[in-house]
């Protein structure tokens, strides 16, 4: 997918699920290491929000997937999301917080 078709698709994305006008802004790449060392390279499209009662902006980005369309992921910029970076870094708390809890569920009671 070219690039123009991409920032498209993830327009229509911030739209969708925000409901409001979305324009793109601009790109940014942030590299971002988990405490796993397991190193995210992400290249997030910032958009600008018109008419959002809770943000300005919000953060986009998508990851392919195996039916050959994208994953797309999307962050207002509201605190403490303040940056692209931030965005990153809330998604991947969050992601961690998820597999903590799905990993705390699923051991085994000791009695």
């Amino acid at each position: 997918m070219n690039n123009y078709l991409y920032i498209k698709e993830l327009t229509g994305v911030v739209r969708k699920r925000h409901g409001q006008e979305a324009e793109y802004i601009q790109t940014v790449r942030v590299n971002q290491i988990t405490e796993e060392n397991v190193v995210w390279n992400v290249v997030v499209e910032v958009f600008g929000l018109r008419w959002n009662p809770k943000a300005k902006r919000c953060y986009a980005w998508g990851q392919p997937n195996a039916k050959g369309g994208w994953d797309i992921t999307t962050v207002l910029e509201t605190r403490p999301v303040v940056s692209a970076h931030t965005a990153v870094k809330s998604v991947i708390s969050a992601l961690s917080a998820v597999k903590t809890a799905l990993a705390l569920k699923t051991k085994p009671f000791a009695a």
